[in-house]
């Protein structure tokens, strides 16, 4: 009866062994999924702390706003787009040979209202309002904002835009991307050499939609100069929407986004 015992367990114990080609196997098996899945969660994770931030700037620009209409004697600075625009749809209906467009008319051919968007008659101290409220780390002046460092060189919505259509389109050109772009011409490839600038203090730069006219459109990179600097992933748009009662903040001003890139307001719509 003991020579028995013995020899089952030591059967037992050879058959309970694992051999060294299954611990290869095993530690093969983990390698290939942890290879698949590491990435992909990395990207996630970055993903989610790029929507935080976005979420941040969002209720920095908005204390902001509310700031600077105290501020103004609890008057909103007369610089936003109509809330609901009282007018009927615009066209434009001439343009120059570099696609940009230099009469714009109402549908039916009437002239277009000096209001049609909304109010600018205080847009040239909406910015400068801004600022007062914003815990600055850096300042770069009009046409400095790459050169100084604030910003990178981005692509513009009409790089963004021919390089999309091009993929289903190979005779879409860049007459038709600046054409397309003709109404936000000023957050095309070329112009963000010719922005001012601002970097907070935890590393998010504001940028004002033109120098010439500092109206209610901000684009903001929540993550600085950090990468991926790029529409619609870490760049998103801004802009005022209201009258002479009251404003507010909300996502666009000629918003675009790159391939693969987030909506702002689906962003904001998980806050």
């Amino acid at each position: 009866m003991i020579l028995n015992k013995k020899s089952d367990k030591i059967a037992m114990n050879k058959f309970s062994a694992i051999t060294l080609s299954e611990v290869l196997i095993t530690l093969t098996i983990i390698g290939v999924v942890s290879t698949m899945t590491i990435p992909s969660l990395v990207a996630n994770i970055e993903r989610n702390r790029l929507d935080n931030l976005y979420r941040k700037s969002y209720t920095i620009m908005t204390d902001a706003l509310k700031r600077a209409t105290v501020d103004n004697g609890n008057v909103p600075i007369a610089c936003y787009y109509h809330a609901v625009n009282p007018y009927p749809p615009a066209k434009c209906v001439e343009y120059n040979a570099e696609g940009n467009c230099t009469k714009i008319t109402l549908v039916n051919g009437d002239p277009l209202p000096s209001d049609y968007t909304g109010n600018s008659q205080e847009c040239y101290r909406f910015f400068e309002s801004l600022k007062k409220h914003l815990s600055i780390a850096k300042h770069c002046p009009v046409g400095k904002a790459i050169s100084d460092g604030c910003i990178v060189q981005y692509k513009g919505n009409d790089q963004v835009k021919l390089e999309t259509n091009q993929l289903t389109n190979s005779m879409y050109t860049e007459l038709d991307a600046n054409r397309d772009t003709a109404g936000c011409r000023e957050w095309r490839s070329s112009r963000y050499a010719t922005k001012e600038a601002v970097v907070l203090n935890d590393g998010m730069t504001l940028i004002p939609y033109s120098s010439s006219f500092n109206g209610p459109v901000i684009a903001v990179d929540v993550n600085g100069i950090k990468k991926p600097n790029k529409a619609g992933h870490d760049l998103y748009f801004f802009k005022v929407i209201g009258n002479t009662k009251g404003v507010t903040i909300t996502p666009g001003g000629c918003d675009y986004s790159e391939i693969g890139g987030k909506s702002a307001n689906d962003i904001l719509l998980k806050y």
